[in-house]
């Protein structure tokens, strides 16, 4: 059983321990064309730019263009939040979603209200799993056309963040290639009576995530007053790679005009051990 702020690895894994982090925001970017934020409580925000680690997938923040002092005509973009969903849940293509089944660990654990509880049946290549507790999104509203002029060439090549997802509590789950089953859940408060046997009733312990079955790279968090990053999408501008694709990686050394896409990972697509393939 595991509660907040878990980080830890369970399995020594045959491929570079680096390379996990990747294989986990690439398996999400499949499914979102989002990049993962691998250090959640590390704020990334709308307006953000940077590179993104080619081995890693991790994003370094360079500087905003609401508050560098270089990006001008910021006046015509805004950062608009919108709504805030009950949970969301995202599993690779690897990863089935089956019945929820309590066992042993999960049974023992001090729950009180129950806001995610969820099980998957993994497979023998490596999948993602994300869960967020009320996520929601802020969003660059606008259009990027603007930033084309010269006063925006220090974005060349950048990574610019157009939106975020956040949330108050995430659990992250990458597999160990062993066809495990895994579960999930997340209590919003425990009695500390049924969670302290002989402590006086009357209070309660804060939101806990619960885990069983893990033996892959698992890490989670909830901590009081903690809002975290999860997910964030990117823009860049530069040359598109294939005029049939309405996206650009930054650095392509590409003849004709710079466009404003979605940006595509640093990386090469990935093979089944989260290694570039030639």
């Amino acid at each position: 059983m595991a509660r907040n702020s878990c980080w830890f690895f369970q399995k020594i894994f045959t491929r570079k321990k680096e390379y996990a982090s990747r294989t986990f925001s690439d398996n999400i970017h499949v499914l979102t064309n989002k990049f993962t934020n691998w250090e959640p409580s590390v704020k990334i925000e709308v307006g953000d730019y940077g590179k993104i680690n080619k081995d890693t997938g991790v994003f370094s923040k360079i500087g905003n263009i609401f508050d560098d002092g270089k990006t001008k005509g910021t006046e015509e973009l805004k950062r608009k939040t919108h709504g805030q969903d009950t949970k969301l849940s995202l599993a690779s293509s690897n990863v089935r979603a089956v019945a929820f089944e309590a066992g042993p660990n999960i049974q023992l654990a001090p729950l009180g209200e129950i806001a995610i509880q969820s099980q998957y049946q993994c497979s023998r290549d490596y999948g993602a799993i994300l869960l967020m507790h009320k996520p929601s999104t802020t969003k660059l509203e606008g259009s990027l056309d603007t930033l084309k002029s010269a006063d925006f060439e220090h974005l060349l090549g950048m990574y610019l963040v157009t939106e975020v997802d956040t949330c108050p509590a995430y659990a992250m789950y990458l597999s160990a290639k062993s066809s495990e089953v895994v579960k999930f859940m997340f209590a919003l408060s425990a009695p500390i009576a049924a969670a302290m046997p002989g402590v006086t009733a009357g209070g309660s312990l804060g939101p806990a995530w619960y885990n069983e079955g893990t033996v892959g790279v698992y890490r989670s968090g909830s901590e009081p007053n903690q809002t975290y990053t999860t997910l964030f999408q990117t823009w860049s501008l530069g040359k598109k790679k294939d005029e049939r694709r309405d996206t650009v990686r930054p650095g392509d050394d590409i003849s004709g005009p710079d466009v404003w896409a979605m940006s595509v990972p640093p990386w090469e697509p990935l093979d089944e051990d989260g290694k570039e393939m030639d």
